[in-house]
């Protein structure tokens, strides 16, 4: 889908539910059985999807905090609703066969061999889940519902280590150590966060690299738009359990049912096309996430 349709069927997808939330909220602060809350916790999350051959996905730590809304139908059901900021993410590794273009002034220098790169995503969002409880005890209530989720700020922090020979001689690169300190959302093709570098020798030639890469620092040209894709959105189910008056534990699962990743940036680590450009391997990625909080409902 190009990134004008669907920046616009994003925009008019959340309108909707924003709309709808706020008229939940109005409905909630005119009736009698309203709640405000808040709540703070913690997230363990990682993407699921199929990976080329020698990469993987693994769970990373996050946050989130936020204000939180309920309206009781009845003594024992009701409405809750929530808008909280949210750290999702995920480890990602790859280990293998590679490739690492080396830029030389304006030329581009291209390399086979082995990379092991590890990397924990950052991906912020404003979150907006909608849930239906019911008590199912005296302390305890089940909810299910949906979310919907806005990307407000995406990262990446890791290490690369790369060592192979050159395309057209074999002369030896590497091993070479760089820190990843990527930006998806500001980085640019070619950019480095840093003005630390590092010098390697190739062919007698002393070649200038930076120690930290950007998001797209392998890029020759950067495509439109961004690594993830701005909405996600999915099913909710928790359950929490009533310590005290007004304060809860809960524990919640998101199963993400929107493909977060932006396709035009799948590319493969393992190996160029004949004109030495990227190999594209699109595929689905979920978000899939647990949420262990506390809950303080006035």
């Amino acid at each position: 889908m190009p990134e004008e349709t669907y920046l616009c069927t994003s925009h008019l997808i959340m309108k909707k539910i924003l709309w709808l939330l706020g008229f939940c909220f109005t409905s909630l602060l005119q009736g009698q059985g309203y709640h405000l809350g808040l709540r703070i916790g913690l997230n363990y999350s990682m993407l699921e999807g199929p990976l080329e051959e020698n990469a993987s996905f693994g769970t990373a730590p996050g946050f989130h905090i936020g204000p939180v809304f309920s309206y009781a139908f009845s003594d024992i059901m009701g409405l809750r609703g929530e808008v909280i900021f949210s750290q999702k993410g995920s480890k990602f590794d790859y280990s293998g066969p590679s490739y690492f273009t080396i830029r030389k002034n304006n030329d581009f220098i291209t390399t086979n061999g082995t990379r092991t790169m590890k990397s924990v995503i950052n991906n912020n969002y404003l979150d907006i889940p909608l849930m239906f409880y019911t008590l199912l005890f005296e302390r305890v209530d089940v909810s299910v519902g949906g979310y919907a989720s806005i990307l407000v700020g995406s990262t990446g922090r890791g290490d690369l280590v790369y060592s192979g020979k050159r395309d057209n001689s074999n002369a030896p690169v590497g091993p070479i150590k760089f820190l990843l300190d990527q930006n998806f959302f500001k980085d640019r093709a070619g950019t480095t966060s840093s003005s630390v570098t590092q010098t390697i020798r190739l062919e007698g030639d002393q070649i200038v690299l930076p120690e930290r890469l950007g998001g797209y620092y392998e890029y020759r040209t950067k495509p439109d738009g961004n690594k993830y894709n701005s909405l996600d959105y999915g099913l909710a189910g928790a359950i929490h359990y009533r310590l005290s008056r007004g304060l809860y534990a809960g524990v919640r699962y998101q199963w993400g049912i929107a493909d977060i990743s932006n396709d035009t940036f799948e590319v493969s680590y393992k190996t160029l096309s004949p004109t030495k450009e990227f190999i594209l391997v699109p595929a689905k990625q979920q978000h899939r996430g647990l949420q262990v909080s506390l809950m303080l409902q006035l």
